[in-house]
């Protein structure tokens, strides 16, 4: 899927050396930050992370878990992919971010 992503000019992949090996990590671009926004919308409540599910949607902005796909049910603002990453409930390590 990662490969068809890229094709389909939603996903860039970017290179990094980690160790003795290269890694590679896929970013979402501007149009598939556009269609994942679209693809939240479609699957409404039916497929969004409960609290005690496997991933937390945290918004960077507050720091709060939230439970909208485009408005912060704990401060308000608006959302988008650069402004949330996921957690997996317990995690001390950080959010992890959807785009960089």
């Amino acid at each position: 899927m990662r490969g068809r992503g890229v094709e389909a000019g939603l996903l860039t992949r970017s290179r990094y050396w980690a160790g003795n090996r290269v890694q590679q990590h896929y970013l979402l671009t501007d149009a598939g930050r556009d269609l994942l926004r679209v693809l939240r919308a479609l699957a409404g409540d039916r497929h969004r992370p409960r609290s005690t599910g496997r991933l937390d949607v945290v918004h960077e902005g507050c720091g709060e878990v939230t439970h909208s796909a485009d408005t912060c049910t704990a401060c308000g603002a608006r959302l988008d992919a650069g402004s949330v990453s996921w957690r997996r409930p317990g995690d001390r390590s950080g959010p992890v971010p959807l785009v960089r």
